[in-house]
């Protein structure tokens, strides 16, 4: 009788232990303030443009807030996103996603965690908040801190799972490390991780290729975002300013 307490304590004990080495392994590092500008070159609606973009991370821990944008002096503004919210230890936590596409009309969805519903503009039925939702950008950063967190667990070929909420709803989206690569950027050749996210058959959500280099915190040196209807937007690092 002894014994079979003594080893039923001693599996508690180690059960608790792998339980307590798991979640530290989940715990999420998100970079420090920074803003990243970046040379843009897109195809939207069979036009070749070239341009400007910037990407504004701001945290102030436990608050961040995440802009978006990329211009092109020919036409002004070809997309403009936010998300806002705080992070966890494990998730970022977004409260709201605004999203201004070009030729498209504003939206915002919201991330109600007192009520626990994502509510979509219009007459699109809000989904139940599960945790650990995402929007289409917010997942980028939550990569990213995972990769921080973590890097020698993103292996080639390894498959990183997210759900994440667009303009009308929410789907699984994953990221695959594609390998290292080195690139060539306006700081320099840069060694870089390369994942990259497979939209599934007849969905609308976008191919997602992100670049992320070690030595600048593995922020992006390059995203490319490749939509169903042939339209792209791919923006290369020129220069960072640590906040």
């Amino acid at each position: 009788m002894i014994n079979k307490l003594l080893v039923s304590t001693l599996v508690s004990i180690l059960c608790l232990g792998i339980t307590t080495i798991i979640h530290a392994q989940e715990k999420i590092s998100p970079p420090p303030s920074a803003k990243l500008d970046y040379l843009i070159r897109a195809d939207l609606h069979g036009l070749s443009l070239e341009g400007n973009g910037t990407i504004d991370w701001q945290f102030n821990s436990p608050k961040y807030r995440l802009q978006f944008d990329t211009r092109s002096p020919l036409i002004g503004l070809l997309l403009s996103e936010r998300s806002e919210g705080s992070v966890e230890r494990r998730n970022l936590l977004p409260t709201s996603f605004y999203s201004k596409r070009f030729r498209k009309d504003p939206t915002t969805v919201n991330f109600d965690r007192q009520a626990g519903s994502i509510i979509f503009p219009g007459d699109t039925a809000a989904l139940k908040l599960e945790g650990g939702e995402q929007d289409r950008i917010s997942v980028l950063w939550q990569l990213i801190s995972m990769v921080r967190a973590a890097p020698a667990r993103f292996n080639e070929g390894s498959p990183w799972k997210f759900f994440v909420i667009g303009h009308r709803g929410g789907e699984s989206w994953t990221f695959t490390v594609d390998g290292k690569q080195r690139l060539r950027t306006a700081l320099g050749e840069v060694d870089s991780l390369h994942l990259v996210h497979l939209p599934a058959e007849n969905t609308n959500a976008p191919k997602v290729d992100i670049w992320l280099a070690q030595s600048i915190d593995w922020l992006p040196v390059r995203i490319r975002f490749s939509e169903a209807n042939g339209d792209t937007i791919e923006q290369t690092l020129e220069r960072i300013q640590k906040k």
